[in-house]
């Protein structure tokens, strides 16, 4: 998908397919949207104004949609999973899965467990036998997984309101510097050490 800017003029079109951008003119800008950026749409259109018929931003507007998609793929990422070496399936990060997680580690440490005996983590049809060092290692990858999560989205509406209250950044520069940093998030692989 494409999305069609132009400084000067008043429309902003959705353009599906090279074939149409080839009748535009030569200056017009084009912003290629990744296919995972869903609402783009959705924080740009309404943030948009008219100014003496030139295209405008409504800086206001634009910081709160553009944070709300980035609390949307923050959330996307914050409950997507990690991947731990040793365990075959994707460990998940929502608050329910990180409950269960706790759950054992605090098993092993109440002595509920005895330290050398093993536990089944599962989720859905998966199954992974845990001991206590590797329960305890998923426990703090999943904890610090979804620390730094929530501190690149910190990073990213710092640089929001930074880039938005700069008069000189334009339209397409705010879009383009926001789909980059869409998609720069914290690694979600661990190796688990011995």
């Amino acid at each position: 998908m494409k999305v069609r800017v132009e400084e000067g003029n008043t429309q902003l079109l959705e353009i599906v397919g090279d074939d149409v951008v080839k009748h535009f003119h030569p200056d017009t800008t084009f912003i290629d949207i990744p296919d995972n950026v869903y609402s783009v749409n959705d924080f740009i259109f309404p943030a948009l104004r008219h100014i003496d018929g030139e295209l405008g931003m409504d800086r206001g507007r634009m910081n709160e949609a553009a944070k709300a998609l980035v609390a949307d793929r923050r959330w996307q990422r914050e409950t997507g999973g990690i991947i731990v070496s040793g365990v075959n399936f994707t460990i998940p990060t929502t608050t329910e899965a990180q409950n269960k997680i706790a759950s054992i580690v605090r098993n092993y440490q109440d002595g509920v467990l005895a330290a050398d005996e093993t536990s089944e983590f599962i989720v859905g049809p998966y199954t992974a036998t845990m001991t206590k060092d590797k329960i305890s290692f998923v426990n703090q990858a999943v904890g610090r997984y979804v620390q730094n999560v929530f501190n690149r989205q910190k990073e990213i509406y710092d640089v929001i309101d930074q880039l938005l209250n700069d008069e000189t950044i334009t339209l397409v520069e705010f879009v383009e510097y926001l789909l980059v940093e869409l998609n720069k998030w914290p690694a979600n692989e661990y190796t688990l050490t011995a």
